[in-house]
This record gives structure tokens, C-alpha cells and sequence, in this order.
């Protein structure tokens, strides 16, 4: 009986590892997907800006 508990608990133990580095992995991936898409935000708040500021450089003359 000790035997089986111990495998158990070997199993057990093993399943929360896995999902541990899964959890990790797929957080990395998130943290990577943000990233790109605030990347991508800073340039398109970017080029509005520039837009902007030609739009009024022009009605000025």
C-alpha cells in the first residue's frame, strides 16, 4: 500500500511539474504577445502624430 501511495504521489508530483512549465511557457507567450502589440500601438500613435502635426503644417499655410 506504501508502494502505491508513494507512486501516487510520484505521479502527482510529476503532473503539477508539467503543468508548472506549461503555465510558464504559455505565460512567456502572453508576456511576448504584449509586448508586439504595444510595440505596434507606440507606432501607430506614432504615425497619427505625424499626421497631425503635417495636417497643421499645412492648414497654417
Amino acid at each position: 500500500m506504501a508502494d502505491a501511495y508513494a507512486g501516487l504521489l510520484g505521479a502527482v508530483s510529476d503532473l503539477f511539474r508539467h503543468a508548472a512549465g506549461r503555465m510558464t511557457h504559455v505565460a512567456g507567450t502572453i508576456g511576448h504577445t504584449m509586448a508586439y502589440g504595444f510595440r505596434i500601438l507606440l507606432d501607430v500613435l506614432a504615425e497619427a502624430s505625424r499626421a497631425g502635426l503635417r495636417h497643421h503644417a499645412v492648414r497654417r499655410e
